[in-house]
């Protein structure tokens, strides 16, 4: 069973162990942090969600420690900027991991969950818990109706389960991929995305979760 397994697009060593403790959503922005979640949470693992994930938090996840040795506070700290130089930072653009202030900053704003970009990524996040919990093909960890194939060079990655169509448009041109008999659209990641008899139509970088039969 795929519940054996965790499916997640990015964990706390993932952003910690950048110099600047970016998030997913910092690098690439909404559109395409959306349609990784959307990923996450329709594949047939159990989804593991990173602190502030859900609603795209804005604060960094810088990596701090708290060593009551002053050798080792200083041994951590020269060693943090010296690795990171050899990517090339600068020494002084490297947080200090012994500071106090390098832990404030890391800290979440629960507040962002209810404004702006924050809210409308919390609303999506939600609204594809929901729609895993009500599918029983998207909820039953079964590889056995899993399929997921690249269409054509579009660039579009679709993933069928079972009654579930999931069509994800990579790419920043916009696609559009052959319609059904029978299913309709029930999430997706942008406003411009239209389904009809003809097709779905997805502008660049957006999802679309297509539903067919009863589910």
């Amino acid at each position: 069973s795929a519940h054996h397994f965790l499916g997640y697009i990015q964990n706390h060593d993932q952003v910690g162990n950048r110099a600047l403790g970016e998030r997913l959503e910092h690098l690439v922005g909404m559109d395409a942090s959306k349609v990784a979640l959307g990923i996450v949470l329709t594949a047939p693992f159990v989804p593991m969600l990173f602190m502030g994930e859900e609603f795209a938090a804005s604060a960094p996840f810088l990596y701090f420690a708290d060593h009551e040795e002053e050798e080792m506070r200083r041994l951590v700290s020269e060693g943090r900027k010296r690795d990171f130089a050899a990517f090339g930072w600068e020494e002084a653009e490297v947080p200090d991991p012994e500071l106090v202030e390098t832990f404030e900053k890391s800290r979440l704003d629960w507040s962002e969950a209810r404004t702006g970009k924050h809210a409308e990524m919390f609303d999506w996040v939600k609204q594809l818990i929901q729609l895993r919990r009500q599918s029983v093909d998207l909820n039953d960890g079964n590889f056995g109706h899993l399929k997921v194939e690249c269409l054509s060079e579009e660039r579009v990655l679709e993933m069928r389960r079972g009654s579930v169509r999931v069509l994800a448009n990579l790419s920043d041109a916009p696609a559009t991929v052959k319609a059904l008999g029978g299913e309709s659209l029930r999430l997706s990641s942008h406003h411009a995305i239209v389904s009809s008899d003809t097709g779905i139509v997805l502008p660049g970088m957006s999802l679309a979760i297509l539903v067919s039969g009863a589910e």
